[in-house]
Order: structure tokens, then C-alpha cells, then sequence
């Protein structure tokens, strides 16, 4: 795949994503980690966030995007960014919350969530629920959605913390 640009870049995302194609989700991984790299101007610091218990009857691994959408209805931040591994380096392109007690907490990687560093942009909830309704209620990252007039508020909110 030749990437020609950022608005190529972020349509070969979109594409893979609403393919849903297992053996392309790797390759998809890394372009969304490359593109939030790109588009994000912002020197975000590292952040780590502590293990906690949650009940995985409800709260599925693998289903990071919808987990913390779910959490919106709680008055939790949305956070959307990239996670990586401490030990192997590897990022994973990944959603998690803050909490009203201004506490990052990952709930999709919940017991394993001391293994990673993270950076990422929250995104006010208006968005983050304008983006899903866009694509008919099937929840994933929200970046590569966003219009470019979405991407600047996201930005500007970002800048302003």
C-alpha cells in the first residue's frame, strides 16, 4: 500500500475499519497509531495507569472503543490514543477514560493496564456520540473519523487542559 498523504492515510484507515478484516486489523493497528502521530501537534505526555478489577461479563477485552464510550453515561472523559507495551514497545491503538476524580482508567486492559504507557486526546463526549451515529451506532476509534473542523475542536479542547 503507497501512502501518498494524510487525508489518503486516513481514508485507507476508515476503509479497513469498515471492512472489519481480521488479517488486515495488524496493518490497520499501526497506520491509526502512525496517523494519530501525524495529526496530533500536541507534545502529549506519558501517562500510566494502575491494574483494577472489573467484571468481564460486562466489559469485553478486545472491545476497547465501545467500553469507554459505554462510560460516557457515567460522566467519564473519553480518551483515544496509543498504548504501549513496556516491555516489547509494541502500540496498540487504544481507548480508555478519566474519571470525575480526574483518574485515568483503562477498563478494557484493566488487569494488565501497569504494562503499558499512554498518550492520548480526549475527545468531548458531543463528538465521540456524533461520530457513532455517524457510523450507524458500530463503535470504534473516533480520530480517524473526525472532520477536520471536529479534529481542531479536539485539538483546541486538548490544548486548553
Amino acid at each position: 500500500m503507497k501512502i501518498a498523504n494524510l487525508k489518503h492515510i486516513k481514508s485507507e484507515i476508515i476503509s479497513g475499519f469498515n471492512r472489519g478484516v481480521e488479517d488486515e486489523i495488524l496493518g490497520i493497528n499501526s497506520l491509526t497509531c502512525f496517523y494519530f502521530n501525524l495529526i496530533n501537534p500536541i507534545n502529549l505526555n506519558e501517562i500510566e495507569i494502575n491494574t483494577c478489577k472489573v467484571d468481564r461479563r460486562k466489559i469485553k477485552f478486545g472491545n476497547c472503543y465501545g467500553n469507554s464510550s459505554n462510560r460516557l453515561n457515567e460522566n467519564h472523559l473519553y480518551v483515544e490514543g496509543i498504548a504501549t507495551n513496556k516491555k516489547t514497545l509494541h502500540q496498540v491503538y487504544h481507548a480508555w477514560n478519566i474519571n470525575k476524580n480526574h483518574t485515568h482508567i483503562d477498563y478494557t486492559f484493566a488487569e494488565i493496564s501497569d504494562e503499558f504507557t499512554y498518550q492520548g486526546l480526549i475527545i468531548p463526549s458531543k463528538i465521540v456520540r456524533e461520530v457513532g451515529y455517524r457510523k450507524h451506532g458500530v463503535w470504534g476509534p473516533v480520530i480517524p473519523f473526525l472532520t477536520n473542523e471536529e479534529l481542531k475542536v479536539v485539538l483546541s479542547y486538548n490544548n486548553n487542559q
